[in-house]
């Protein structure tokens, strides 16, 4: 206001110098008696005041001399206007249209794009872009003073009915409950069901607000699908080292008929309580299936034993019966009548 002030005053003064003509309607010139100047106010109360003749009154014009151009005007509008009361409007009128640019009304609110403002700033017909000249953090920031739980947030609607998709913040004082994203939710309440949940601790939650065990940075309450899962891991290598300590078979047995559970692997009712460590269950199984491979290999190598002996004893046998065969024979000979 202060500017547009002081170029009507930088306007008035060089109009004796442009060769312009300062028209006034006739009867109404006068004199103050203070130093203030009034234009339609008889009695200015401040250093310049401008007095419209109705409720819709333009008290500044830029006019474009132009026959295609647009007028620019500064528009006060009394009570009596419309229910928001007082308003101060920034209007642009093209040939045949007049359109509210920017307006404030008595309560503090501000439209842009209408005259109109339904909240503290309002926009009509336009997105609103933050532009940062350099790499410091400069944005947005909503700063809260209220004792209590609170929430605030961003949201999309349609027609008012309800929020398609949100994201924002839930507390109390200053402790931060979460920040959310989310939707599906009436108008003016706060996120009950979130789709996802930040807390301040940096875990992300999915389709739940709170965690029972802290550890885990990301928590879901339900189903996960991907193509392509990767856990980092230390392998089971140290299996086929050579003094690994391979159990027998029979001490195997003897703990699986205790337990009821291979060693080394959590028991189901463990599973079901705590869950599953992927990472750790992975190098488990690999383990159990690298000593399998060792009990593999040594039941294949005393095979292979079992099958030269076998082989030896065929031989040895088939020699003895041959053996036998012919002293049958030379024994008939022998004897031809017994």
């Amino acid at each position: 206001m202060r500017q547009i002030i002081s170029a009507v005053l930088a306007c008035l003064l060089a109009l004796p110098a442009m060769g312009q003509t300062l028209f006034a309607p006739s009867g109404t010139l006068g004199s103050s008696t203070t130093a203030n100047v009034g234009i339609g106010a008889s009695n200015p109360s401040a250093r310049l005041q401008i007095k419209g003749s109705d409720t819709y009154d333009a008290v500044l014009r830029l006019t474009n001399s132009g026959t295609t151009g647009g007028d620019w005007s500064l528009i006060s509008t009394n009570a009596h206007w419309t229910a928001g009361g007082n308003k101060l409007l920034i209007s642009y009128k093209a040939p045949g249209t007049t359109t509210t640019k920017f307006s404030i009304d008595s309560l503090g609110s501000v439209g842009i794009g209408t005259a109109y403002p339904e909240t503290r700033l309002f926009v009509e017909g336009g997105a609103v872009t933050l532009h940062n000249p350099t790499d410091s953090p400069f944005g947005y920031n909503i700063d809260m003073d209220i004792a209590g739980g609170w929430a605030r947030e961003y949201s999309f609607s349609y027609g008012g009915t309800g929020k398609l998709f949100s994201f924002g913040v839930f507390a109390t004082s200053g402790t931060l409950y979460y920040g959310y994203i989310g939707g599906n939710t009436t108008t003016g309440t706060v996120h009950p069901h979130p789709w996802m949940a930040f807390l301040p601790s940096g875990n992300v939650l999915i389709g739940k607000t709170a965690q029972t065990n802290a550890a885990y940075k990301l928590d879901v309450n339900g189903n996960v699908r991907a193509n392509k899962v990767v856990v980092n891991t230390t392998g089971a290598d140290f299996v086929f080292d050579p003094g690994y300590a391979l159990p027998s078979l029979d001490s195997l047995n003897g703990y699986i008929q205790t337990y009821r559970h291979l060693p080394d692997v959590s028991p189901a009712e463990t599973m079901q309580r705590e869950g599953l460590d992927v990472g750790d269950n992975q190098i488990k199984l690999l383990q159990k299936v690298e000593e399998l491979t060792l009990y593999v290999i040594d039941l294949y190598k005393q095979q292979q034993l079992q099958n030269k002996e076998i082989a030896a004893l065929k031989k040895e046998n088939l020699a003895l019966k041959q053996q036998l065969q012919i002293k049958c024979l030379n024994r008939k000979q022998t004897f031809p009548n017994r």
